[in-house]
């Protein structure tokens, strides 16, 4: 008689990281990728972004961006708070990598709208010339 032919059901998938993955693409991933490796990197991008983001807005909120030290001291600041906050604290499904790129794309428009005001500004209050 015969045997039967034996259908192969897919496994299982493995929690790695954020995501579920077969087993042969957890193999590959535990292979790339040691410890926490992905999550670190997305808590590290969240908190570069979020970072760059906050330190944007206080910069165009306080017009500190002449001050150069005074703005790294609050990128550093926020920098730490975030990726602690990320790391120690927030769930990790909570903060994807999206967030951090979003933050990112909302820092483009601060810095172009610090760049609009600063330029204004210094036209503004040159002396004006005599015709």
């Amino acid at each position: 008689m015969p045997r039967k032919a034996e259908v192969s059901r897919p496994s299982q998938p493995a929690i790695v990281g954020r995501t579920a993955l077969p087993e042969r693409a957890e193999r590959t991933v535990k292979r790339n990728v040691r410890g926490r490796g992905l999550d670190a990197v997305v808590d590290i991008i969240n908190a570069l972004g979020l970072a760059a983001l906050l330190t944007a807005g206080f910069a165009l909120r306080f017009r500190y961006w002449r001050n150069p030290k005074v703005l790294v001291a609050y990128f550093a600041v926020f920098l730490v708070i975030e990726w602690v906050a990320g790391h120690y604290f927030i769930p990790p499904a909570a903060l994807g990598l999206e967030v951090g790129l979003v933050a990112f794309a909302l820092t483009v428009p601060m810095i172009a709208a610090i760049l609009f005001v600063d330029g204004r500004e210094r036209r503004e209050s040159e002396p004006d010339s005599p015709p």
